[in-house]
């Protein structure tokens, strides 16, 4: 691995994990969706920094493949305790396979907190 590598968050291996960039819609609807309907924390990574230059992206996607495990280049890229579900469309289809997870009870939610 090169040194940029260690640059790159690796995805937690509990709860969701999405790597994101600005201006991307499909982006926004997946941590809106995760916000309204699990009660796991998510960790997003901004990756506006990691695709700036053709080299900086290229090192980002090959340091991301050993977690995709295939060769994955669209955002966003989501994880679930560590391993990769895919973009909103899988997320969705997922969620969709599996009633329970997506309707997850919220009363304790440990990213968000009412007073």
């Amino acid at each position: 691995m090169n040194a940029s590598a260690s640059q790159f968050k690796k995805p937690a291996s509990r709860d969701y994990t999405i790597y994101s960039i600005s201006n991307c819609k499909y982006c926004v609807m997946a941590k809106e969706h995760l916000g309204s309907v699990s009660a796991s924390s998510i960790s997003v990574i901004n990756c506006d920094k990691f695709v700036g230059s053709c080299r900086e992206r290229d090192n980002f996607y090959n340091f991301m493949r050993q977690y995709t495990i295939v060769p994955y280049i669209h955002f966003p890229m989501i994880f679930k305790d560590g391993k990769f579900i895919g973009g909103l469309k899988e997320l969705l289809e997922r969620q969709a396979k599996s009633p329970t997870q997506a309707k997850s009870p919220k009363a304790t939610p440990k990213s968000k907190k009412r007073i």
